[in-house]
Order: C-alpha cells, then structure tokens, then sequence
C-alpha cells in the first residue's frame, strides 16, 4: 500500500485495477497478481498491489481462546468512531465491542456486515474472499493500539484465509499482537477468530506507518482505565481556569468505575471510600487509616470526625467519579452536555433561568452547553446550599470558563463551569462551588495583624549566624525557629501555669503542622517585627490552636516591609508514655488567655490556597500527580538526633524537620551542581515555600531516615517531597514521623536586599539533570 487514494467529497476518482494470472506452483496453488492504479500518477504506477494464492488444501489452525470475555466500558461508535481515533463511515464500523485494550496487545468483538443479514436465506458469510468491510477492521485495530500516533497501514505480508463456516448471525473476535515498535511505525500480527478458536483470517506482517503524533491523545491503557488520566485533566483545568478569574477552588479527586449503574451498592461504596480517602488526606495532617467517613440518610458522604472542618460533595455521570473537598459547604457536579429542545430545557431548569438560558446563548454558548452549564450549577448550588439559587453572571472568558453568583442569602457562595472533553464519552460539564480570592489583600496582611499586647509580636535584629545563603542572605530555616519562639513568647502571661504543666511530663503541646513562605530577602542586622495571631480554624474546645505568622523589615523610618508568612497548628496532649502523646482538653487558664486575644480575621482557606497559587505563575515543566510523587528518588540520609534537637516537652522540636530538609536539598545540590556552593558564587537555589506535617512523634536517640523525592519541576525550580521514617539500628523502618513539601527557585545573582524574590530559569545543565531523573524513572 505504497499510495494513497485521496478522494474529497465533490470529484470522483478514476481507478484502474490490472489482475495477471501466474503459471501455478508446482504444489498446484494458482497464483493472481493484482494492481490498482490511478488517474492521480497516469495509471502508470501502483497504489496497492498483492499477490492472490489460491490453493484447496488449507487445514484449520486453532488460537488460544481469551479467558476474560467481558467487555471495557467503551462504546466504539461515541469513544472509537469518533472522527479523532477512527474516521470509518457507518459500513465500516464493524467493531462492536473492546474486551482487551493495551499498547502491545488488544482484542475486540466483531459480527457480519448487516446487508449479509439481511437475506434469511444466506446460511453463511456470503463473501468467496472474506467480509472486505470487516477486514478494514482489521486493519483499524492497529490504530486502536497506538491512539497517540495517526497510523496509516503501508504493508502486509500476508492474509490467510482458513477453511471456517462462519453463521450469518455469528460474532468474531479480534485480536492485534503489537510485535514491534519503533518511532516511526509498528508492526504485529492481526488474527481473526470464533468462538471456538478457530481462525478465519490471519493478518501477517501489518505494518502500520505513523503519520502525526498527538501528545494530547491518550494511550492505550489510559483508554481502558481513563480514571488517573481523567483526574489529572479536571484537576489541571480547574486550577487553570480558577486561577485566571482569581476562584478558590476545592481539593478535587475523581475515580473511573466501569459500568457504574451496574455495580452493587456496596462495592460503589468501597470504591468511592478510596477517593474519599485520596481526596481528603492533602487537606489534613492525619494518616489514612485515621479518615473515617459515613453517608447520611440521603446518601451523601460526610467525614466521621467532629473536630474537622471539612465537608465533601459527590457527583458521578456515566462511569466518572468527581468529589470535591474542603472548609465551608461543598457542591460539585459533571453531566454530558446532552441534546434536548428549548422547551425540555426550560422544563427542566424552570422558567425563572429561561432569561439566564437565553443570556447565555446569546453570549456564545450552543442551546445544549447553555442548558447542561445552568442544569451542573444549579446541582452543584443544591448540594451545597440544599436549595437551587437564582444564578447571575461574575465573569464569562473565552475558554468557556463561567463563574456563576449565587442571589440574596447565598451572595458569597459562586460557582465555576466550564466544558470538559475526558478520555471517554462526549464532551461534559463540570461545576464546582468555592469562593473569590481576594487580590487586593494579602494572604497575611500585617495590617490586619492587631496586637493585643507586647506578647503577640516580637521585635529583633539579625545577625551573621541567620544569614548562611549565598550572598548573605538570611537562610531559610530560620523562619521555622522564629515561628516556634514567636509562638511560646505569646504565652509567656501564662508562663507560670504553663511551665508546670510542662514540666510534670504529664502534658505537652505538640505541633501537627507547620508551614512558611518567603516574599523577600532579609539581611545580617535588619530589624524584625513578628507578629501572631489566631486563624478562623482554631478549636478550643477540640484542644486544636492554629496560628498566623507575619514577619516585616522595619525600616530606619519606621516602615514596615512584607518579608514571610507561615501557619502552625498546635495540638494540647497528654503524655501517655515516653514518646505516646494524646490530645487532651485545654487546661482552663490556656482556654481563658487563647480566647481573650484579638477577634479572628485570617482564613483558613486563603492559606490553603495560597499554597496552589506560590508556583502557580511559574512555567510547569512536569507535575505528575500526587500518586507518583514517591516516583522519583534523589536522596536519602540518616540523622542520629539527641536533646540537642529536643525541647522543653522532650520531643525532637518541629523546626529540626526544616533544617534536614535543608541538609538533604544542599548535599545533593552541592554533589552534582558544587559550583553553586563556590565562595564567589552568588546564584542559588531558594526556598520560597517549605512545609511539615507530623504524624507521630520522634523522640531523643532515634535514628530518623529522611528521604527526599522529584515532585514538580518548573523552567524557574522545582518542589521536592520528603518523607521522615524512625528506624531500627539495621535500618528497618518503624514508625512514619511526617512528611513535607519544599519549594525553592533560581536566582541567577544577588538582588536587591528586601525585594520581591524574582525567580529566573535555571541554567540548561541543572534542567537536563532534572529531566534525566525522570526519564530514568520512567
């Protein structure tokens, strides 16, 4: 098949077709060479050529006979025959059903042309040579293996034809061998076969050409269990969306469950548990095994802990699985973008959004996106508000993003839609509720930051021991043991009580989670104003304190510069044995001082956005999700620790996790890229994010493993992931401590002191690096 045939749709194309019988073979095969030709080279060259052997002493041959028989959630003519994967016209699509879908090896259902049917009379396949239109299927598996890449066949080395009675109404299968790939082509083995394994025909050296690769496309695989994939598509595209209209979005998990209709109620609920537990557990700073989750009556999920502030919203369509979670009520919801006429939508969304229906074609939306947008925002709005809303318009973009208000009581509640194409099924609608982000303010603003008393802030000056970064600059790990004194001084009009209570090794307080990020430089004698307040999460009666932190440059003038921010939440124990802690009630005299201090102005959420938007303005190289952030090692060390790393409570204080990060970070730096850490050297790596989140306590005389992973690169820098083990004096992993993130960027020379960190893309040489890991993780 050296040329193609091109035909459009207003001329016709002359062909020309040559057969030449050959002398039969001495075992008596006749032979007839066959040519086609066309007007487009003159009728002088080939287009398609082969070479017919005709012979009546062909024996059966048998095929192994596949064990599972039960198809993929795939419909061929909505997710095969769609015009991106395969192009064939209704005669051709002879491919019924996908049992087996993979790169190497992929096996279908097919049956008779209809017209063959259509006869009662016809015993059998009426075709002397075989079904020329199930043979097109045969070659359109092929393309079905490799749907990154258009394939086109320009070979095959032989069919055979086997001596097989196959019934009019009889259905086949067929399986395609990938046997070899290169990046220019594949070839392989196309077998057709009965339900007895008989072959029918048998497809020998199929060469199939690639023609254009589309990164976009999904493997085969993915087509078979679309769920990661799916996940990883709606994730990146709210993150996007939310970000361009300044929406703050929920953590968002989905799952793929074939035939969701058809499972059983208990088994839906073991699989939704899974991505529950997936979706919830970066918003808390608890194990897994610790999440327990219940349905209430009207089935929706509710997470089964009384001292969180989390909620959750389900929704599926088709086989998809979304949820989204997070502080403050929750709706989401994803349909298929179906047809109907204006009068079934306006049924359905009742008259009082016809105006907004008709406001929404007008502005560029189709009847049916218009109708499926309101219908997904008004769903979303019910399960959140356990109402349906009157929507008005916030803002509508040009990528088909719509951000939706809600009216009168539920004005601070908005909702985001946009149209979404998945690996599978027609395009959909996907809307989620959150809130605006408010861009004039700062995530802490220190002018919210009142002070109730000397003992909320904390005025010092840096010296030559804070500043170990290139240039001078102050080193990051300085902020984790700011954090932790700013912290304790606050206490200090309770200090009596609490040093008691400390003391008896009967209670403590310990921290379960702590985080920071970097604006600014500071320099050796800068002067430092730190500031503390409480965040709207923080729950005495749950013994949970969560803690906003500020620290500004004070100025000769009196001037005070933004330099970082963090959060810390700090939990109230008792000490049940050495190294056992559990929470416990707030004594009364901590209970008295916490809730007497300023009222609450720092969100929650805006923090836990904030964390999304820090590198969200960076060029994304590669952010795989959060499964495989253990993918891709770079380091692992071992730290004895002593009292030295320990506090008043006895525990290994939680700053110490901030500086074996930083231990870890610099080593492997310094042993690929040592010119970094050179004297004269003034580019560096720096933090502008970094966090903890504890699981258990770590106490003096462990031994703590700390391991340290490739989780997002960017042209400007990377996130690494850390994971902190206690183990054995063999090395043997005991207790999981915690886990954290570090993000850092490259700037290439010293800038101004206590001006905006402004990264720049690291040198060509470190991304190489970078990129070699991950391929050879791959």
């Amino acid at each position: 098949m050296e040329r193609p045939i091109t035909l459009t749709e207003e001329t016709a194309t002359e062909i020309e077709i040559h057969a030449q019988v050959l002398e039969q073979s001495n075992e008596g095969a006749q032979q007839v060479h066959v040519q086609i030709r066309s007007e487009h080279t003159g009728f002088n060259k080939d287009h398609f050529s082969a070479t017919f052997v005709l012979t009546t002493d062909r024996v059966p041959v048998q095929e192994e006979i596949p064990v599972r028989c039960a198809p993929l959630d795939i419909a061929s003519d909505r997710d095969l025959y769609n015009g991106r994967l395969l192009f064939q016209g209704p005669l051709f699509q002879r491919i019924q059903q996908t049992i087996h879908l993979a790169s190497d090896v992929c096996l279908f259902r097919t049956g008779p042309h209809p017209e063959t049917i259509k006869n009662p009379e016809t015993p059998v396949w009426s075709w002397y040579l075989g079904d020329p239109f199930l043979r097109d299927a045969l070659l359109q598996a092929g393309q079905i293996a490799v749907p990154k890449d258009l394939a086109l066949p320009r070979r095959i080395e032989s069919i055979e034809r086997f001596p097989v009675t196959v019934d009019t109404d009889e259905r086949l299968w067929i399986r395609i061998t990938i046997e070899r790939r290169t990046a220019e082509d594949i070839s392989g083995t196309v077998t057709l076969f009965n339900k007895k394994g008989q072959l029918v025909e048998r497809m020998k050296g199929y060469l199939a050409k690639f023609m254009e690769h589309r990164e976009d496309y999904p493997t085969a695989e993915e087509m078979a269990h679309p769920g990661q994939r799916d996940e990883w598509i709606m994730q990146k595209e709210v993150k996007q969306r939310a970000l361009s209209i300044d929406f703050i979005p929920p953590e968002i998990g989905s799952c793929f469950i074939p035939s969701l209709k058809q499972v059983n109620k208990r088994e839906r609920r073991k699989q939704e548990l899974l991505l529950l537990q997936e979706t919830v557990r970066p918003l808390l700073n608890i194990s897994e095994s610790l999440l327990e989750f219940s349905w209430s009556d009207t089935g929706g999920p509710y997470l089964a802990a009384p001292d969180v502030d989390i909620n959750i919203s389900l929704s599926d369509n088709e086989s998809t699985v979304l949820c989204t979670a997070g502080q403050g009520v929750q709706g989401c919801d994803l349909e298929t973008v179906s047809a109907r006429s204006r009068e079934d939508w306006v049924a359905l969304l009742s008259r009082n959004n016809s105006l907004l229906l008709n406001q929404m074609i007008e502005e560029g939306d189709t009847l049916d996106r218009a109708g499926t947008r309101i219908w997904t925002a008004l769903e979303a709005a019910f399960k959140a508000l356990g109402g349906h809303p009157q929507l008005s318009i916030v803002k509508r973009e040009n990528d088909g993003t719509v951000l939706f208000q809600c009216g009168k009581q539920y004005s601070a509640h908005h909702i985001l839609t946009f149209p979404v194409t998945l690996t599978l099924k027609e395009e959909r609608m996907l809307a989620v509720m959150g809130q605006l982000h408010n861009t004039q303010q700062n995530i802490i603003d220190s002018d919210e930051l009142l002070i109730a008393s000397n003992n909320t802030s904390n005025e010092f000056t840096t010296t030559f021991v804070n500043s170990r970064g290139a240039g001078g600059k102050v080193y990051f790990t300085n902020i984790p043991v700011w954090m932790g004194e700013l912290r304790e001084l606050a206490l200090s009009p309770i200090s009596e009580q609490l040093l008691m209570d400390m003391k008896s090794r009967q209670w403590g307080m310990v921290t379960s989670m702590s985080s920071f990020k970097i604006e600014r430089y500071l320099d050796s004698y800068d002067a430092v104003i730190g500031e503390v307040r409480l965040m709207d999460d923080t729950d005495l009666t749950n013994s949970i304190i969560s803690l906003a932190f500020n620290w500004s440059k004070k100025e000769e003038d009196g001037t005070l510069i933004h330099i970082a921010s963090g959060k810390l939440l700090t939990t109230w124990v008792s000490i049940e044995q050495y190294g056992i802690v559990k929470k416990a009630p707030l004594p009364d005299y901590l209970n008295e001082y916490l809730a007497q201090l300023p009222p609450i102005f720092i969100e929650n959420t805006q923090w836990l956005n904030e964390k999304k938007r820090i590198t969200s303005k960076m060029a994304s190289v590669f952010a795989p999700d959060i499964a495989k952030r253990k993918k891709y090692f770079l380091e692992q060390q071992e730290f004895l620790t002593s009292t030295e790393d320990s506090n008043l409570v006895g525990n290994i204080y939680f700053s110490q996790y901030y500086s074996w990060q930083a231990r870890l970070r610099d080593h492997y730096l310094f042993t690929r890229f040592p010119e970094i850490f050179q004297w004269s050297n003034k580019s560096e790596f720096v933090c502008i994010y970094a966090e903890v989140n504890h699981l258990q306590e770590a106490m003096p005389f462990e031994t703590i493993e700390v391991s340290m992973y490739l989780y997002e690169l960017f042209a400007e820098g990377f996130t690494l992931y850390f994971e902190y083990y206690s183990v054995s004096e063999h090395g043997t992993r005991l207790r999981k401590l915690a886990h954290g993130d570090h993000s850092a960027v490259w700037i290439p020379e010293v800038q101004e002191l206590s001006s905006e960190i402004h990264p720049a893309k690291m040198p060509e040489e470190y991304m190489a690096h970078f990129m070699t890991i991950i391929g050879e993780a791959e």
